[in-house]
């Protein structure tokens, strides 16, 4: 395909200018406007034919068969950020205010997830990320995920990227969660080839010179056993030659593209975010925010690498309002591959199956499924079924499923437990990553929290580099009571609707909470239980008061490869080291902010709704709140 000429992209920087002093797209859209609701945004600059380059794969990856298919993009190129590479070895922070900024202005400017194509420029991720509300894609982990789709069983990958990058080592602390090892080249050859070829490449030196430079650490890295090379700087691509190698190579940019085409449609495909009061939407699609810590791409427990989420939803009549939600740790034989795991009880007025095999061994061998209190065996049965029909779990027999519970009735006819195990299948095969529905599905359908229609939400939090890198994700079931409290405002007080108000005597703060926490950080039971506890902590954040007749589990996770515990094994011990205690902290208080996010979520997407015996829950009035948390 032809390059695209520098005429389109003067013009898509023109645009972008442009864009930023107009209404965002989606409000000119709702006034009548032709502007497209949502927009990618490409912050480019670093350098400027990376960033063309990008948006010629962009352009090449998207199906189309006319001008109309092909994804309307803002492009800010920015060349005056200072050099990555110059400002990570010196420990320079003047870097972050241009990151930050140019991020920010393609929000402003209406952009509805953002690409930057330059690898280096990822150390600041955290920090960009938490800037703004619309994801920005993770350019490295996008570029791992690529060589996993295309080797899943690779021991050992090359890496050809700037020294900054190296120093950093974002490329080696994904590859190391992945179980792979990352080669790269002698220092040497990263100063007088490398960097000299990045040099050459921003300078417009022949392409021949470039490409001979990077080819010989290419081909030694080879040798030494990699078994793909990954080309982990966005200058590389433009001159390197994958003939001179025998082995597959990664373009990081490439994987960039592809991800940035696949995250636009999948955007496109949800549901506009809320843009004014009374309108559903989750807590941060009106511009609030809870915590310090950067949400995931998702914002969904989902950003746990390998975590998927599959829910049913049952509405029929006017008595049945109930469902399922499915949590799968990994894709694979959960069972043959189990993850270290642990419960914590706060308050034990419920019933969860599973739980005293997995306090007892550390240990999940099943999905984790929700569904309402007089369902859970059915809950069980299917857990059993899905666990049994596994390829290599032929001669399994004893299954520890897990399966939790809130109790609907108020909303659904409870007693006609019409869950069956057919439901629980479907919510598994169903489970896929990326965005969870919220609000009134799955096991959240009939649930009721602080008095207003309650239901199933999800955040996440994800630790910067220095940090570990670690992403915490939470899914809650809210069916609880207590005194409302959102982003530290006493929203029940403020909306006349709270525990032992006067005009809800009677009514009463029991009720339940599931709580699933998962993470990609490497922990096994001991300091998974203490995580689990600081959830807790998330749910107090929001008002809960633990009642009495509240049932309030939390069930804690690790999907790091390293923490497997596999069903059978050569060995008489386990492998992988453990985190630090030292360096729980900062996942405690991802865990806290994830779980009070998740459950705002919960209650901003619930809509109100009509069950049982003619009851009705009304959702939380949003256009009532959201003045107060101005």
């Amino acid at each position: 395909m032809r390059k695209p000429s520098w005429r389109l992209i003067i013009g898509l920087i023109v645009l972008a200018f442009w864009a930023a002093r107009v209404p965002p797209a989606a409000a000119a859209e709702r006034d009548g406007g032709v502007l497209p609701s949502r927009l990618l945004g490409i912050f480019g600059g670093m350098g400027p034919e990376a960033t063309a380059n990008l948006y010629q794969l962009i352009v090449q990856q998207t199906p189309a068969q006319k001008d109309q298919d092909h994804i309307p993009t803002l492009m800010f190129s920015f060349p005056q950020v200072p050099d990555r590479t110059t400002c990570i070895l010196n420990n320079d922070p003047s870097i972050i205010p241009y990151l930050v900024q140019g991020v920010q202005f393609l929000e402003k400017a209406g952009a509805s997830v953002i690409a930057i194509p330059c690898n280096t420029a990822h150390f600041y991720h955290d920090q960009m990320q938490a800037a703004v509300k619309i994801p920005v894609l993770h350019m490295i982990r996008e570029a791992v995920d690529e060589v996993l789709r295309l080797r899943p069983d690779v021991k050992k990958v090359g890496l050809l990227a700037t020294s900054g990058t190296l120093r950093t080592g974002l490329y080696e602390k994904e590859f190391r969660a992945r179980g792979v090892e990352t080669l790269v080249p002698p220092e040497s050859a990263q100063e007088e080839r490398i960097m000299r070829a990045v040099a050459g490449i921003k300078a417009g030196r022949p392409k021949p010179e470039n490409a001979a430079l990077l080819a010989e650490p290419a081909r030694e890295m080879a040798a030494r056993g990699a078994e793909i090379i990954v080309l982990g700087c966005t200058e590389i691509p433009l001159a390197f030659d994958e003939t001179c190698v025998t082995v597959p190579v990664v373009n990081a940019t490439l994987a960039l593209a592809r991800a940035a085409v696949r995250t636009f449609r999948e955007l496109e495909a949800a549901p506009a975010p809320a843009a004014e009061a009374g309108r559903r939407g989750r807590f941060r699609d009106f511009g609030l925010k809870t915590g310090i810590l950067p949400p995931g791409k998702w914002n969904a427990i989902t950003d746990v690498a390998g975590v998927e989420v599959g829910q049913v939803t049952l509405i029929e009549g006017t008595d049945v309002r109930t469902g399922v939600t499915a949590i799968l740790p990994h894709g694979g034989n959960l069972f043959q591959d189990k993850v270290p795991a642990a419960v914590h009880v706060a308050n034990g007025f419920g019933k969860l199956a599973g739980q005293s095999q997995v306090e007892e061994l550390g240990s999940l061998e099943t999905p984790i499924v929700l569904t309402n209190t007089l369902n859970v065996s059915q809950a069980v049965e299917g857990l059993i079924e899905y666990t049994l029909a596994q390829p290599g779990n032929e001669n399994v027999r004893s299954v520890n499923a897990v399966a939790g519970e809130t109790n609907d009735g108020f909303l659904n006819d409870i007693r006609r437990r019409p869950v069956r195990p057919a439901h629980v299948l479907q919510a598994l095969r169903s489970a896929a990553s990326g965005p969870v529905a919220e609000g009134n599905v799955g096991a959240g359908t009939g649930t009721v929290c602080f008095g207003f229609k309650g239901g199933i939400g999800t955040s996440s939090r994800a630790l910067p580099a220095k940090l570990g890198g670690y992403t915490v994700g939470v899914l809650v079931q809210t069916n609880y009571g207590g005194v409302l409290q959102v982003a530290g405002e006493p929203a029940g007080i403020l909306l006349d609707r709270h525990y032992l108000k006067d005009e809800l005597a009677g009514s009463r703060a029991d009720g339940s909470c599931m709580i699933v926490v998962a993470t990609d950080a490497p922990l096994r039971a001991r300091n998974l239980e203490r995580l689990a506890k600081r959830a807790v902590f998330g749910l107090a954040r929001t008002g809960s008061v633990g009642s009495n007749g509240s049932g309030d589990y939390v069930i804690a996770f690790s999907t790091s490869p390293d923490m497997r515990i596999p069903h059978e094994s050569g060995s008489a011990v386990l492998s992988g080291g453990e985190l630090r205690d030292d360096e729980m902290t900062p996942l405690f208080l991802a865990a806290a902010e994830a779980a009070e996010e998740a459950v705002l979520n919960s209650l901003f997407q619930a809509e109100t709704m009509e069950g049982c015996g003619g009851r009705k829950v009304e959702a939380l009035p949003l256009e009532r709140l959201l003045p107060f948390l101005k």
